[in-house]
C-alpha cells in the first residue's frame, strides 16, 4: 500500500440540533415570567407603602401634631412660616373599643430649616389627646405645649 495515499474522511451521523427558534422561545417565556414576578412584587410593595403612609396621615394624632406646630410661636421661631409634613411618618397607633394609645414621629420643614415632631398620644372615650409634643431641630429638642408660647430656654 503507499504511504501517500489520501485516508477517506470519516463522517461522523449528524446529531439532531434543536432549532434557536425554540431555544429563543424558552429564553422568552423564561424572562417574561421573571419580569411578571418581579413587577407583582413592586406593585405590591407599592401598595402597601402608600396604605401605610395614607392611613399614617390620615389619623387625628398626625393631623393634630402638624397643626400645634403650625400654631406654636417657639415652631415657628425655629422652622419659620409656613411649616409643612415632610415624607413619611414613622411610629406606631393602635385603637381598640374607644381607647388606645399613638407614639409617631413625623418629618417637618419650613423656610428656615428642617426638624422633626415627635408625638405621643393616648385615646380615652373615642378621643385622642396629644400627651407630649416635642420639636427637635437641629439635635436640639422643643416641648411644645397645648397652649402655645415660646421656646423655653
Amino acid at each position: 500500500m503507499d504511504s501517500n495515499a489520501a485516508i477517506p474522511p470519516v463522517y461522523a451521523a449528524p446529531q439532531p440540533v434543536q432549532p434557536k427558534s425554540r431555544k429563543k422561545m424558552w429564553v422568552i417565556i423564561i424572562l417574561s415570567v421573571l419580569l411578571g414576578i418581579f413587577l407583582l412584587i413592586v406593585g405590591c410593595c407599592t401598595l402597601v407603602y402608600f396604605g401605610v403612609k395614607s392611613a399614617l396621615k390620615s389619623s387625628q394624632v398626625y393631623v393634630m401634631s402638624i397643626q400645634r406646630a403650625q400654631n406654636s410661636p417657639c415652631a415657628i421661631s425655629k422652622l419659620g412660616q409656613p411649616i409643612a409634613a415632610q415624607g413619611l411618618p414613622q411610629g406606631s397607633s393602635s385603637e381598640n373599643n374607644g381607647s388606645g394609645s399613638a407614639d409617631l414621629t413625623m418629618p417637618v420643614q419650613g423656610p428656615q430649616g428642617t426638624g422633626s415632631l415627635h408625638a405621643i398620644a393616648s385615646r380615652e372615650n373615642s378621643v385622642w389627646t396629644l400627651n407630649s409634643l416635642t420639636l427637635t431641630v437641629a439635635g436640639t429638642d422643643y416641648d411644645l405645649p397645648a397652649t402655645p408660647g415660646p421656646c423655653p430656654q
